[in-house]
Formats: structure tokens, sequence, C-alpha cells
């Protein structure tokens, strides 16, 4: 939050606070970008012991 924080004082700073508005409201490459993370199936949490007990198998 710090960053965003930071980011919207140096448009502010160059009058360019306003536009933050518009980038927010049409956001066609960050909202693609969550449906992809969100399509894609939940990564393995196996641990190194468990598949070391796999592979012995």
């Amino acid at each position: 939050m710090q960053r965003l924080a930071r980011i919207c004082g140096v448009l502010a700073v160059l009058g360019l606070d306003k536009d933050i508005d518009a980038v927010a409201a049409d956001d066609r490459v960050g909202r693609k970008l969550q449906d992809l993370q969100m399509d894609s199936p939940p990564k393995s949490r196996r641990t190194a012991a468990a598949i070391k007990r796999e592979s012995a198998k």
C-alpha cells in the first residue's frame, strides 16, 4: 500500500492525479492477468519428504 500512496503522491505533484481514475476504471491488462491467475489449477504443496517417499515406492 505504501507504494500506491507514493505513486499517487507523485502523480498529484505532477498534476496527473485525475488520470489514475481513468486508468483504474479501464485496466484491461490487469483484469486479464487476474483472470488468468484464477483459471490456473492450484499448485501442489508437496514437501521434499513426501516427494522422496513417493519416489522410493
